[in-house]
């Protein structure tokens, strides 16, 4: 895949994370259906400018894996979160 606007190549990757919350997350004022043991999941499109990362798609799964961890946690950190699963494809 091309950027249009700078004419680079890019490597997109799907991530998703299915996870758990405790009493304490920072969003729990926005979950109103809430319990112990709820699984959420989110997903995100990823898109990587191989100019920049190269062909290291190691680096770029590190990437989405701690992004995604720290969105679940409310962007703020990943204290009040158990991870199910993180995928990317």
């Amino acid at each position: 895949m091309l950027d249009n606007r700078t004419k680079s190549p890019k490597v997109v990757i799907t991530g998703e994370i299915t996870y758990t919350i405790d009493k304490d997350h920072p969003d729990m004022r926005y979950i109103k259906d809430w319990y112990e043991g709820k699984i959420f999941k989110f997903s995100d499109t990823y898109r990587f400018d191989t100019e920049y990362w190269g062909r290291d798609y190691e680096e770029m799964a590190k990437y989405i894996i701690n992004d995604l961890k720290l969105i679940a946690g409310g962007g703020y950190n990943t204290e009040h979160i158990n991870v199910i699963s993180v995928k990317a494809k």
